[in-house]
């Protein structure tokens, strides 16, 4: 079994991944975000899958923030 490892969707070439398993894991950029916001002094994280639903269930004193197809 032969395993590449690609660190970043810059770095995916559609012709190395063609006819190919694939396994996407995107835990670092979430995970560093939370890390941040709780050691500047946030009291809780609440990841939430669409913007739509973080706007649904925020309360007038949170910060919503996020990222869409790399984009902030």
């Amino acid at each position: 079994m032969h395993i590449d490892v690609i660190p970043s969707v810059n770095e995916a070439r559609v012709i190395d991944l063609t006819h190919r398993t694939v396994i996407v894991i995107d835990v670092l950029r979430a995970t560093s975000t939370i890390v941040t916001a709780l050691q500047h002094g946030a009291s809780g994280v609440v990841p939430v899958d669409t913007v739509s639903l973080a706007k649904q269930i925020a309360k007038d004193e949170d910060v919503l923030g996020g990222e869409r197809f790399c984009k902030k």
